[in-house]
């Protein structure tokens, strides 16, 4: 092996990576072989509004441990702490959400404090060791210490675009020298280019450059009752293995609930060939001549509402099943 000739001299981390148990996502994020979402990095996850952006952010960010904390900066002042608690239990996740205190006291007055301040108490949490992720909603939002204190009208262009990397090249260091794997997930909104196909986030190209994950997310299907929704994740941008058409993964959305993984799992199946969905849903089997049969699975609206566990893993084992072939 060509391998056994090099010596390295230094410090590096193995890529280390998680599995979300969403079976598409962990696809499109692996390169060689190993599966699951890579950790010690910067992610970068954007959309159009309602996508399920925050929910995504929060099961992803509980995932890097199942216990510790998860660090939220919530610029856009719409944090609904009872359903971020719930997004992020359903990564199976148990320990603390903080969230950055936005209200500054002093001689009895309440200021808010500079987007710049709070996001620097954030990352430098990244050096404590129960800290696990950092989560910012949203770069979008960021509003600079100029603007804050300027008045409505006054020109300050520029100033997010330079503050935001100076938030990124300060977690970069801190992700590299913590013994154990932590992630940032800069949530962001998506722009379209003018006069042009294509996209661009807000924050200034340098984010792009230092993100080693970027995620663009979009509403799939809608068509399903109480207003969940299936979203579909395509990698844009991945350092370790690069990204192509294929890398992209499915994330089913429950309003109230997050991620679940159950219908995530019924919709990979649907994807790949080896289920169908109608008014009932059927899953492709071997019958007891031996042949390929469909199998019924029930009806989309009693799954949607809940589906057993030995139903579950009957998906699950087809998804391992395919990945086999």
């Amino acid at each position: 092996m060509l391998n056994d000739l090099i010596k390295i001299d230094g410090t590096v981390h193995e890529v280390e990576r998680r599995i979300t148990e969403l079976w598409s996502l962990d696809n499109a994020l692996g390169f060689q072989g190993r599966r699951g979402m890579p950790v010690r990095c910067v992610y970068e996850l954007y959309g159009r509004e309602q996508v399920g952006k925050s929910t995504l952010a929060y099961y992803l960010a509980g995932k890097v441990r199942e216990t510790g904390t998860v660090v939220v900066l919530d610029n856009e002042g719409g944090l609904d702490i009872t359903y971020a608690t719930q997004a992020i239990a359903q990564s199976g996740f148990h320990g603390t959400i903080k969230v950055i205190d936005i209200a500054k006291k002093s001689k009895g007055n309440i200021t808010a404090r500079a987007m710049e301040e709070m996001a620097q108490e954030a990352a430098d949490l990244l050096l404590k060791e129960d800290v696990n992720a950092i989560v910012v909603d949203s770069l979008g939002m960021w509003q600079s210490r100029e603007e804050a204190k300027g008045d409505i009208g006054q020109a300050n262009m520029g100033r997010r675009a330079l503050r935001v990397p100076q938030l990124v090249r300060r977690v970069v260091p801190h992700l590299q020298i913590v013994d154990d794997p932590k992630l940032v997930i800069l949530i962001n909104h998506v722009h379209q280019v003018m006069g042009s196909r294509g996209h661009y986030t807000p924050g200034g190209v340098t984010k792009g450059h230092a993100a080693n994950v970027r995620l663009y997310m979009y509403r799939k299907d809608s068509e399903f009752p109480n207003g969940a929704f299936q979203a579909e994740v395509v990698v844009e941008k991945l350092r370790w293995g690069g990204a192509h058409s294929e890398r992209r993964g499915i994330v089913f959305i429950q309003p109230g609930k997050g991620v679940d993984l159950q219908m995530s799992a019924l919709l990979d199946c649907v994807r790949i060939g080896e289920a169908k969905r109608d008014a009932v849903v059927k899953l492709k089997h071997i019958n007891r001549d031996g042949k390929e049969d469909w199998k019924s699975m029930g009806r989309i609206g009693t799954l949607l509402e809940g589906m057993s566990d030995a139903k579950y893993k009957q998906f699950i084992d087809t998804l391992d099943n395919y990945k086999e072939k």
